[in-house]
């Protein structure tokens, strides 16, 4: 039993919201509300039909097919309704399509990927993408707020697999061994004023134009007129150690459970 299959269909199909295995994983076990359920008595996640993670089937070249004309079919869907990808005279850029299509592939995971060290290397690529896009330098990569109750991470039992146990262990250690480094390294969330480098002038030039375009439209009511900075960020010091020290605690219950 392994969750192969789902996750090469997942990060196929949904290739723009999961990147990355560790962010599917992050879907799968932080995120709130996030349509699956935790089914108490095989200690598994079942998705929204209560079909278990771990019983998806092995996609063959006949499924593969289908399912990637199906995403591309969807991005031409948006194209034209959303009038994405589009060129001035408002035909779609069949050339942007096409190259935006070329995300849905067939992905083959394998038991290296679920690694301590693989999910970390992936957290640290996924903050590499963050820092290089001047339109996204303030956000931090954090994981999905937790929530005891809710998070399915907090839910695996005692009959729970041990493989899925060791994958969420290992998730969890990924992301304590990155929130660690980014506290000892200061890599966190500051107001602007306290800042000792100042923000990208691509990033501060974009942000002026936005809010002059906003204070230009009729039905502007004058909210961003005496916007006060903000004192707190989920990417701060406070939020990032509160998550650190939630998953430090989570890392010593999956431990107690493989050793039961």
């Amino acid at each position: 039993m392994n969750i192969h299959n789902f996750a090469n269909r997942q990060l196929c199909e949904y290739a723009s919201i999961y990147p990355t295995l560790a962010s599917l994983l992050d879907h799968l076990l932080f995120t709130v509300g996030n349509g699956y359920d935790l089914d108490e008595d095989s200690g598994m996640i079942v998705d929204g039909d209560g079909m278990r993670i771990d019983k998806y089937p092995k996609m063959h070249s006949d499924a593969w097919n289908k399912l990637i004309a199906k995403c591309h079919a969807k991005e031409r869907k948006w194209a034209e309704e959303f009038k994405r990808y589009g060129n001035s005279d408002g035909t779609i850029d069949e050339e942007y399509l096409a190259k935006n299509c070329e995300r849905y592939k067939i992905i083959n995971v394998d038991d290296s990927m679920f690694t301590e060290d693989a999910l970390y290397a992936e957290l640290i690529s996924t903050k590499a993408l963050l820092n290089k896009d001047a339109y996204r330098m303030d956000d931090y990569h954090r994981p999905y707020p937790l929530s005891e109750k809710y998070s399915d991470v907090f839910n695996l039992n005692v009959n729970t697999p041990e493989w899925f146990v060791q994958i969420a262990l290992n998730l969890s250690k990924a992301w304590v061994r990155f929130l660690n480094e980014e506290i000892a390294d200061n890599n966190v969330w500051i107001k602007p004023s306290l800042r000792k480098k100042k923000v990208n002038p691509l990033f501060a030039a974009a942000m002026a134009d936005l809010f002059d375009d906003i204070k230009a439209d009729p039905a502007y009511d004058g909210w961003a007129d005496n916007t006060e900075e903000p004192e707190s960020d989920y990417g701060d010091l406070t939020w990032t150690t509160r998550h650190r020290d939630m998953l430090v605690t989570q890392v010593q219950r999956l431990e107690s459970l493989l050793n039961a």
